[in-house]
């Protein structure tokens, strides 16, 4: 969901809009992270735009957007639609990085001048040579922050610790003497792990029975939805399991045209792979055992013709990169088939 934040008309000259015909001094504000931009909030951006016009001015804010691309950025859009129209005399904004970090943005505010509209930057001035250097200073330190954060992540792992984001199941985040979050077995949800392992090899069944008998045991998942197969295989699947802990499995990439993150499977040579012993829930036999049982167990059924999509394997989701699947659907006018995004679709599900 985009989330911007709308503010009313204000009284005045600029708090008018476009109200008669009239042209209006905006201010446009924009951060990527509370982590990333170093205190210059939503509200120090407005209050110094406000401070060097010397009045209230129209405002477009865009909270929570990268500056590496205008996908997404809605408020940006709405900015740029206002100055087509003629609208907008002025636009003030903290920096000129707060337009973009890329280099794209020069074109952006060229586009703005043709608009006639006068771009000033509160702190850097107006100057066009010094305006062109602050913005490829902006796309630089884009970059060179990704790598830094990247290289930072790729040491706390060597280091043990934590990177982010919900442990795998029968694992919990602890927080240890020396402050910082490392895994840690969970002690209830390692006894869940094991008698899967136990029940999936003890007798020739499918993942879908044992789902059924974990969910007999009233044993709760994660988000308290019902047991599925592919919980099971996640499980059955798992190396952390045996002590290796992976990181850099996948990596994410910008869409440009919605602007957001979307992640992609790396290869296996480009993972980061630690060895943790106090990690292990099932010894290398059993895991091993586990994964022959599923390799026995695949089954590939090939498709008749009258089965073969026409996009299978071709569309996924622009907002997380997930397959597309087809659903079929049927009313009194007959039936009809439709693809959706199968990540989102089980999310709804959940919900």
């Amino acid at each position: 969901m985009v989330t911007t934040q709308r503010h009313p008309a204000r009284s005045g000259r600029n708090g008018e809009g476009s109200a008669g015909g009239r042209k209006y001094d905006a201010l446009y504000a924009r951060y990527s992270s509370h982590a990333q931009d170093d205190g210059t909030s939503i509200a120090v951006q407005i209050e110094s735009c406000e401070r060097a016009a010397g009045r209230p001015l129209k405002h477009f804010i865009d909270q929570a957007k990268t500056g590496r691309t205008t996908g997404g950025r809605t408020e940006l859009l709405r900015l740029m639609e206002e100055a087509e129209a003629g609208r907008i005399n002025k636009l003030y904004v903290y920096k000129y990085d707060r337009l973009g970090r890329a280099a794209e943005t020069h074109v952006l505010v060229e586009d703005l001048e043709q608009h006639g509209v006068e771009v000033v930057s509160v702190t850097e001035g107006t100057n066009a040579l010094a305006r062109g250097v602050q913005l490829v200073v902006a796309a630089d330190y884009s970059r060179v922050l990704a790598e830094r954060t990247r290289e930072g992540l790729v040491q706390r792992h060597k280091e043990g610790c934590w990177t982010g984001g919900p442990p795998p199941y029968g694992y919990r985040i602890v927080q240890t003497a020396d402050g910082k979050k490392r895994l840690a077995i969970h002690p209830k949800e390692a006894e869940t792990v094991r008698f899967v392992f136990q029940t999936y090899l003890a007798e020739s069944i499918g993942l879908k029975e044992v789902a059924r008998r974990v969910r007999e045991r009233g044993v709760p998942t994660r988000l308290g939805g019902p047991w599925g197969f592919g919980t099971i295989r996640s499980i059955l699947t798992n190396r952390m399991l045996v002590g290796e802990v992976r990181y850099l499995r996948r990596c994410f990439k910008l869409d440009r045209a919605t602007g957001h993150r979307v992640p992609r499977w790396t290869d296996e040579d480009r993972h980061v792979v630690n060895r943790d012993e106090s990690l292990r829930i099932i010894d290398d036999e059993t895991f091993e055992r586990a994964q022959a049982q599923l390799a026995a167990n695949r089954i590939d059924r090939p498709r008749e013709a009258a089965e073969v999509r026409p996009f299978t394997r071709h569309l996924f989701c622009a907002g997380c990169g997930g397959v597309y699947y087809t659903r079929k659907s049927s009313n009194a006018k007959g039936s009809y088939r439709y693809y959706a995004c199968g990540r989102r679709q089980s999310a709804s599900r959940r919900r």
